[in-house]
């Protein structure tokens, strides 16, 4: 028979190995990107590259800035263009506002015009579009009820004015106040 605390180790451990292979998988497949950019631009390949390590090294800004170079400097069509546009792409989509998502889905749509059968950059596509459409539902969630907020009555709506009685003003009602003397 097994003790509770043997299970729970057990279960610890295979958790902590589960995070052990995923990050493992992240290393590998950024190796194999940095491996896959192979074009004659060698200037590309080494900011890409660094864009790579900056990443891994947790300096998501940095890798950007470095994509960025590369999306903008390399041959359009190039493997190390389409490299970092997918990774820039990646980068902006994790930020979940609608700026960055929309250039995400340029970018991504850039990458499919270069490898049409890019199934990452497709399932990543359809990711950041899903992002979008909720962000412009909520959206128009919130516009509805702002809407509604306006549409109702206000206080000043509500106050009824009573005619006061007497006064100055030569019809017998209060004289009309001018907003700009107040």
């Amino acid at each position: 028979m097994i003790s509770r605390t043997t299970r729970a180790a057990r279960r610890t451990l295979a958790r902590r190995a589960a995070i052990l292979l995923v990050l493992l998988a992240g290393a590998a497949a950024a190796a194999v990107l940095a491996v896959r950019a192979v074009p004659a631009d060698e200037d590309a390949v080494q900011i890409y590259n660094r864009g790579v390590r900056l990443f891994a090294e947790g300096t998501p800004g940095a890798a950007a800035d470095q994509f960025e170079r590369v999306a903008g400097d390399a041959p359009f069509g190039s493997d190390v263009s389409a490299l970092a546009r997918y990774n820039l792409a990646t980068l902006q989509a994790q930020e979940g506002q609608m700026d960055p998502l929309t250039r995400a889905r340029g970018l991504l749509e850039d990458v499919l015009r270069q490898r049409p059968m890019d199934q990452d950059a497709r399932r990543n596509l359809e990711i950041v579009i899903g992002k979008m459409k909720m962000i412009l539902q909520s959206s128009a969630t919130s516009a509805e009820a702002a809407q509604r907020s306006l549409d109702a009555p206000s206080f000043a709506q509500q106050a009824k004015r009573e005619p006061s009685t007497g006064g100055d003003s030569g019809a017998g009602g209060a004289a009309a106040a001018d907003p700009s003397e107040y």
